[in-house]
């Protein structure tokens, strides 16, 4: 088990840096704010996305999938994320 020095604290979880970044995004679409702030939060949001994304493909890197082959033995293949299948977008709104 690896540990952190005690002056770093391991990174958010992408679950709550995606919320944040869907909070950034409803509190611009509301309108409410003036220029400035709307910029600040849209650019909060560009860095936010790409460190998301960045993330994201480190754990997409991670995923095996196993598989048994016609043989009967297991093997191991990259995952392919199909955003198109239904199950990819089951629990979101």
């Amino acid at each position: 088990m690896s540990t952190l020095p005690l002056s770093e604290s391991p990174p958010p979880r992408i679950e709550d840096e995606i919320e944040k970044l869907e909070s950034l995004v409803r509190e611009l679409e509301t309108g409410q704010e003036g220029l400035e702030h709307a910029l600040s939060l849209f650019e909060q949001g560009v860095r936010l996305t790409a460190k998301c994304q960045t993330r994201l493909e480190a754990f997409d890197q991670r995923i095996l999938e196993v598989t048994r082959e016609a043989d009967g033995s297991a093997s191991l293949k990259s995952f392919a994320h199909d955003p198109t299948h239904p199950a990819a977008n089951s629990g979101r709104s």
